[in-house]
């Protein structure tokens, strides 16, 4: 990417396959669309593993030779499973051989650096309540933007239909975390119409 291209956090959970899928999707549409560099957590999370890691992980019993044979592990792949392990406390850090420094403060640390210097937020807030950690950035943003003028704003996808509005299944949208949005962006409700205001605001328009 460019140094010119807009900068866009990407927020939501993360805490199955099929969440992190759907964000990685947001991020790869963001880069198909052009001019924009998209953030997604889950793919820049850095973690810093020791060389024996292959053999610990076996030792546990937490892969298989068998399953390395069919599926060699990448460096990539070692850290997400790695990091989904202790994240489920499957395994602590020190089994693993990895440093005791607090992975929710590595966490903050990183992604308020990324959204102070991130031009937008895209929001994925699906689910019968607001993701809390999703929740959380959108405020921070949202102050962020006080102060900033450079920032263009949030961008909201809400295409979970129990929570819509009444009477359907689920919560309605926190009425805070609503109002917020509205103020400081917009709530669409399907991806392609996301990307359709992040177009505009790279080009200028609507911002």
């Amino acid at each position: 990417m460019n140094a010119t291209s807009m900068k866009v956090f990407c927020a939501g959970p993360l805490f199955t396959l099929c969440e992190r899928e759907y964000m990685s999707r947001c991020g790869q549409a963001i880069r198909a669309a052009g001019g924009m560099e998209p953030f997604v957590p889950h793919e820049n999370t850095a973690i810093e593993l020791p060389p024996d890691i292959t053999d610990r992980l076996l030792t546990l019993g937490l892969v298989t030779p068998e399953t390395l044979a069919e599926h060699p592990l990448s460096e990539r792949s070692t850290a997400d499973l790695v990091r989904h392990l202790t994240q489920t406390r499957v395994v602590t850090r020190k089994a693993l051989g990895l440093s005791p420094s607090s992975t929710a403060q590595q966490v903050f640390e990183t992604n308020s650096a990324v959204m102070a210097d991130a031009d937008v937020l895209l929001a994925v807030i699906n689910g019968t309540e607001v993701d809390d950690g999703t929740a959380c950035e959108i405020g921070l943003f949202a102050a962020l933007m006080e102060t900033d003028p450079s920032k263009k704003g949030i961008v909201a996808i809400h295409d979970d239909w129990r929570t819509l509005d009444t009477p359907y299944e689920g919560k309605g949208l926190n009425a805070f975390v609503h109002g917020c949005l509205l103020k400081s962006g917009v709530i669409v409700h399907r991806l392609e119409d996301a990307i359709a205001v992040l177009e505009d605001w790279r080009d200028g328009e609507g911002s």
